[in-house]
């Protein structure tokens, strides 16, 4: 592999020689000029892990190069060096090209070292991340381009988190796994008449098809019990939305839906778990998913009870609003529910 160089761009050559000898000292492979267009052209053709760029040059502005760097070599971490004086180009440099971080002149030989040093160890943190999803969770293999493909592989990776977490989900209880897509489908029937943003729609769909992913951590004989659970059991139970939360966090990616994940159980009184929200604390789309949850719960058949005809199901989710279930979300509940059995009404009628 081509080794990982430091490129310094600085119009003084001074700056940039008491640069390169102290990196070059300390072990490091570095590149210099005092051109910031030849410093592009360093970038297209070199392996560089580290730049390092002075703000004030006469033909391009140091965050100018930033930016380049950031668009189309991301996994390049940026550093800005600066003096104390020049403090509003530096929160540009810091705004435009999202710099690792940035170093004063007159600067310390030993702090010089030890930012590079963080420098490189973010830099593998991240592309370490960025391969141990990749081949975990998806099947791409064209990692020998990962600078230019960064954000290609990114999509996939999630792609294959969605499918292997799914997978996981059939292989402990394949009636869990039904559940959860059909959770999905009545959250989104619902969130399809909420004023949801198109992001929070993603997210929820996401949160249904994930909400009870922590029930893999439940033993069997809780979770496949026949009968009513007992206080202690029920407090393990309770416990699921905190473990499927876990889950999703350690995917970075998924946070945003962690804590729809987690509210799913609460009650807009105060009555639910795991934090006892209340009201507003509740975010929509967990009000959403937490009757889209109970509706198909109610509805299927489960080892402990035969499912409810639909017309029972929505008689105990309309008591339950304003003490279990938002009232708003209720409403378009039910609304969505008539529409969709009119809609299989119609389907299943014969020809006239």
């Amino acid at each position: 592999m081509q080794e990982e160089k430091i490129l310094i761009i600085d119009d003084e050559a001074s700056i940039l020689r008491a640069l390169r000898r102290t990196l070059m000292y300390n072990g490091y492979s570095v590149l210099v000029t005092t051109n910031p267009k030849k410093a592009i052209e360093l970038m297209n053709e070199s392996n560089i892990a580290l730049l390092i760029c002075d703000q004030r040059m006469p033909e391009m502005l140091g965050n100018e190069v930033l930016q380049f760097a950031r668009k189309d070599y991301p996994s390049v971490v940026r550093i800005l060096i600066t003096g104390y004086s020049d403090m509003e180009s530096t929160i540009a440099a810091i705004n435009q090209g999202q710099i690792f971080r940035f170093i004063a002149k007159p600067w310390n030989d030993e702090e010089l070292l030890q930012v590079v040093e963080a420098a490189f160890e973010y830099r593998a943190d991240s592309i370490n991340k960025e391969l141990i999803l990749n081949s975990f969770l998806t099947e791409k293999e064209d990692w020998k381009k990962t600078v230019e493909q960064m954000s290609y592989s990114l999509d996939n990776s999630m792609k294959g988190a969605i499918n292997a977490l799914l997978k996981t989900v059939k292989i402990k209880d394949n009636e869990l796994y039904q559940h959860s897509k059909r959770v999905e489908v009545y959250a989104m029937q619902i969130a399809a008449k909420s004023n949801l943003t198109e992001q929070q729609k993603v997210n929820l769909s996401s949160a249904s098809l994930f909400h009870d992913i922590g029930k893999i951590a439940i033993r069997d004989k809780i979770l496949f019990k026949n009968g009513p659970l007992s206080e202690t059991d029920f407090g393990s139970m309770k416990q699921h939305p905190v473990f499927s939360m876990e889950i999703i966090s350690e995917l970075g990616f998924l946070d945003s839906v962690a804590n729809i994940i987690i509210q799913h159980h609460e009650k807009v009184d105060g009555s639910g778990y795991p934090y006892g929200l209340q009201g507003s604390e509740i975010m929509q789309e967990a009000k959403i998913l937490a009757i889209a949850d109970v509706y198909d719960a109610l509805v299927s058949d489960r080892v402990y009870h035969k499912g409810l005809s639909t017309k029972e199901a929505i008689e105990i989710i309309s008591k339950g609003s304003g003490t279990h279930f938002d009232v708003e979300v209720v409403d378009i509940f039910l609304d969505s529910i008539q529409l969709s059995q009119e809609y299989e009404c119609t389907m299943s009628a014969p020809n006239s």
